[in-house]
């Protein structure tokens, strides 16, 4: 969750419309991004360069928000 510099709560569509996509749209038009990426697509290359470098899972649930690790479940059969 994200604040504005009043403490007011910065809503999702309003960070995308004003904030993302004047970035993003600038960046593609000077050549510096061929495509434009999805957010979530930032977000998982920011958690995958953060554990790569060492930084502990907690530590980096937490900067994500998240309140537990998710576990993949994994299918077992049988012989």
């Amino acid at each position: 969750m994200f604040t504005r510099v009043g403490g007011e709560f910065l809503r999702n569509s309003y960070f995308h419309k004003y904030t993302w996509q004047p970035v993003i749209n600038k960046l593609v038009a000077d050549g510096d991004l061929d495509e434009k990426p999805w957010i979530h697509e930032i977000r998982k290359a920011h958690t995958t360069h953060l554990l790569q470098k060492g930084v502990a899972v907690n530590v980096v649930q937490a900067r994500l928000g998240h309140e537990r690790i998710p576990r993949r479940r994994s299918r077992s059969t049988r012989d």
